[in-house]
């Protein structure tokens, strides 16, 4: 599973979900997440985030596509500078169950990897589905592929050369959980947790959020993100990446489908 492939394929799937949408009997819902900082003075920074999903109801099919960026320069150095393609599809088999295949394609220039890419294929189980409450979990098995690269830098920390390593394949295990507590109809937490574990290194996400709406649309939403990788590179400085963010969200709304990266069925189970 090549770099380009792998991409091709996201941007071929990306289209099959737009296009789906397009129908007069399709479900779907999207949400959008902005976020920019700007310092000037003794200090000259700029960060910004941002966050896409997407959802398609089918039948008893549901694809997701969402797209995360990130990019950070402080003095005229880079800090940050990452994105990641996901794509999932969901077939449902009962009203608490559903099966799963998913593709990942991660970009982080200063991960020490020149690309991560991964496909995967397992179960899901809904265990809460209420007003109030959503939990529901995943696991699959799949295949990975990584390509390290070393980063040189000069005095001033800026990567001035990146030498690639050759690439590997290892087979992972992966499991996914997500929960959302809704305190009141305006304010409510998100949390999503993913795990991917393979020969090489295991990869650990965790995105907790608290949302609080602005309107019918419109929500601002304080976010932690945390990533870790047990096993990088040679020559990067830590295992751990985290993130705070203070993010405008942008949602299109239906009652049958949420745009949640793992168990897009939480809302579909008494639609069909």
């Amino acid at each position: 599973m090549g770099k380009k492939s792998l991409a091709a394929a996201l941007a071929a799937a990306a289209g099959m979900v737009a296009s789906a949408t397009a129908s007069a009997d399709s479900a779907w819902a999207s949400r959008s997440e902005l976020g920019y900082a700007l310092s000037r003075g003794n200090s000259d920074s700029e960060n910004g985030n941002f966050k896409f999903d997407i959802a398609h109801l089918l039948g008893k099919w549901i694809y997701a596509f969402g797209l995360d960026g990130l990019y950070g320069n402080s003095n005229g150095v880079g800090t940050a500078q990452r994105w990641d393609a996901h794509l999932q599809t969901d077939l449902k088999l009962s009203d608490k169950a559903f099966w799963f295949g998913a593709l990942r394609y991660e970009d982080d220039a200063y991960s020490g990897f020149a690309y991560q890419a991964s496909f995967s294929t397992g179960a899901g189980l809904i265990f809460l589905q209420t007003d109030t409450n959503k939990l529901s979990a995943q696991l699959g098995a799949g295949v990975r592929r990584l390509r390290p690269e070393e980063l040189v830098r000069d005095d001033g920390g800026a990567v001035i050369q990146r030498i690639p390593g050759d690439s590997s394949d290892d087979a992972v295990v992966n499991g996914a959980l997500t929960f959302e507590h809704s305190f009141n109809p305006s304010t409510k937490l998100l949390e999503a947790l993913s795990i991917e574990s393979g020969q090489s290194n295991t990869s650990t996400r965790n995105n907790l959020g608290l949302q609080v709406k602005m309107g019918n649309a419109l929500s601002l939403a304080v976010a932690w993100s945390y990533l870790r990788n047990s096993s990088p590179p040679a020559g990067i400085i830590s295992k751990t990446d985290q993130l705070t963010t203070v993010n405008l969200v942008y949602e299109i709304k239906n009652p049958k489908v949420t745009p949640t990266a793992v168990a897009l069925t939480q809302r579909l189970q008494t639609a069909n």
